[in-house]
């Protein structure tokens, strides 16, 4: 059965994204973030199994706290309806939040890089589809330029 707790989401209020001028606030019940986790769990599922795969890679056995820190995500669903008056539920999932994002449960982020440690899925909550997934690149140092991989 699927189950998670209040200390792992939030429901940040929709305060307008870019390109999406038509969309307005609504809210968000626990059932339909519950259904929610349902609509993405096999997606949700092969993330998280890519992301313990790149974290293996990083750190290997080194450093087995930070690999358990690394693996655990909260989330941050936040609801809209569009111009349709269908709700759209963007979801953004942090790993471990660090220190700079101690008010994750209010504030939401506008992260470049820190690949599969950051990414986000967007449903239709009245289609059941999920419309986008987005998996953050790793930015890296190549000859003094930043790059994203």
């Amino acid at each position: 059965k699927l189950f998670i707790s209040g200390n792992e989401y939030t429901v940040i209020p929709y305060n307008n994204f870019p390109n999406d001028i038509d969309s307005k606030p609504t809210k968000l019940s626990t059932k339909e973030i519950l259904e929610v986790e349902v609509i993405i769990s096999s997606e949700l599922n092969n993330i998280l199994e890519f992301h313990k795969k790149r974290i293996n890679e990083t750190y290997g056995n080194s450093d087995k706290e930070l690999i358990r820190k690394q693996s655990k995500f909260v989330r941050q669903y936040i609801p809209r309806l569009n111009s349709n008056n269908e709700k759209i539920i963007t979801i953004f999932f942090i790993c471990s939040p660090k220190p700079q994002f101690l008010d994750w449960k209010t504030q939401t982020y506008n992260i470049v890089d820190g690949g599969s440690c950051y990414f986000n899925i967007t449903v239709n909550y009245n289609t059941k589809e999920i419309l986008e997934l987005h998996v953050n690149s790793v930015a890296m140092l190549i000859n003094g330029l930043i790059s994203t991989v």
